[in-house]
């Protein structure tokens, strides 16, 4: 939605997609999203073949949380006031990574779970 917004939006002359500024803002949201299906995969996959995924998972979703998050304001950046109207369809995916926060935990909830796994500040190695 946000990358078709881009490419037909103009201001300034010119449509939102050929600035430098928007390309890598939709370029991070890409790495975000890519990054999350990988990780989230990769967690399934130990699942089903029954090897043991804690450590996968709270990576899943901890980076799948954060990603949500900054897809959701990259996204109401890019689309100027119009994402922040509540009849826009962007508010709706807002709401949702709120929800996904308190439903699933939070991203810095995860990473404290994938801290205490590893050991970190424990003085152990």
């Amino acid at each position: 939605m946000t990358v078709k917004h881009v490419c037909e939006r103009e201001q300034f002359g010119a449509r939102l997609g050929t600035f430098q500024a928007v390309q890598q803002m939709t370029a991070v949201m890409a790495i975000d999203l890519e990054a999350a299906r990988h990780v989230t995969r990769h967690a399934l996959w130990r699942l089903a073949e029954g090897l043991p995924a804690d450590r996968e998972i709270a990576i899943a979703k901890a980076w799948t949380g954060r990603a949500y998050r900054n897809v959701s304001v990259l996204a109401h950046q890019l689309h100027g006031g119009a994402g922040y109207v509540v009849e826009h369809p962007l508010h709706r995916h807002s709401l949702r990574a709120q929800e996904a926060e308190l439903l699933f935990g939070s991203s810095e909830e995860w990473l404290t779970e994938l801290a205490d796994g590893i050991r970190l500040g424990r003085g152990e190695s």
